[in-house]
């Protein structure tokens, strides 16, 4: 007798362990859900920033090219300003793309796939990081040639869009030096 009870009480341990741990499940996913929500979420916000932000820096170069007293001292000290209108066009299409089609490809991947990825050796990643450490560094490098021809005298440069520009390039160049030291360490 007192086995079957012994048995018994031990069936409903079990039971009671695998309900446990279901519902542990259940709120792990819970909360999975939800930061990976917010997380997402944020992203498209800062794309959205980023996207104001660029094109304010868009409208002030493309009226500085006009500007005759940058183009003076542009001719000694070369900036290509097609170059940094360009990339920051492109910053856009990216961000509009993320917005629009990466981020619910994005949150339905994490949904589906819930286990942890391993280190790769993809040499399409190491490309890749190049090609990104190459563009960005002639972005920052075209950014400080033109800082270079900002002239106090020069009123059409003088404003406070160019500190935008500034402080975009300055946290590109730590992007890259920590996808540099990600790369090679």
């Amino acid at each position: 007798m007192p086995n079957k009870k012994i048995k018994s009480n031990f069936k409903n341990v079990n039971k009671l362990e695998k309900f446990n741990n279901l519902n542990g499940y259940k709120k792990a996913m819970i909360e999975y859900r939800k930061y990976l929500t917010i997380s997402i979420i944020l992203i498209i916000v800062i794309s959205i920033i980023l996207i104001i932000w660029c094109s304010i820096i868009i409208n002030y170069l493309s009226k500085i090219n006009s500007c005759n007293c940058y183009n003076e001292e542009n001719k000694s000290n070369y900036s290509d300003i097609q170059y940094l209108i360009i990339l920051e066009t492109i910053i856009i299409v990216i961000s509009i793309f993320f917005i629009l089609l990466f981020s619910p490809y994005l949150y339905l991947y994490f949904i589906k796939n819930k286990s942890g990825g391993g280190m790769s050796s993809n040499p399409l990643k190491y490309i890749m990081s190049l090609l990104y450490i190459i563009v960005w560094g002639f972005f920052v490098y075209y950014v400080y040639k033109f800082s270079e021809n900002v002239n106090v005298n020069c009123i059409c440069t003088q404003s406070w869009i160019r500190y935008l520009l500034y402080i975009q390039s300055f946290f590109m160049l730590i992007t890259i030096l920590v996808v540099f030291f990600m790369l090679f360490h």
